[in-house]
């Protein structure tokens, strides 16, 4: 995976394997990307961050949703809810 795809300062949404994590849905803010993976702030549904970091390795950062807080957050913030009523609230 090109490290570049994902730089300090994005913000994020991934999903992680089933049993791996007690959620699979995490979101957050790029603080650290190195050559074992990507350190992410969590932060909550409304962006407010949750106080601690999540680690994620390169083998299990597979599919993800990425965007520049520069930008407008809007329909980022839309495809995470309806990415989360598919992947998670649905079961």
């Amino acid at each position: 995976m090109e490290k570049e795809t994902i730089e300090k300062g994005c913000l994020i949404a991934l999903t992680l394997p089933e049993g791996m994590v007690p959620e699979r849905l995490y979101v957050g803010l790029v603080k650290v990307v190195d050559s074992r993976g990507v350190r992410l702030g969590l932060v909550d549904r409304n962006g407010v961050d949750l106080g601690y970091d999540l680690f994620v390795s390169w083998e299990h950062l597979q599919v993800f949703l990425v965007a520049n807080p520069q930008e407008g957050l809007e329909s980022f913030w839309s495809c995470v809810y309806s990415w989360a009523e598919k992947t998670t609230l649905g079961k």
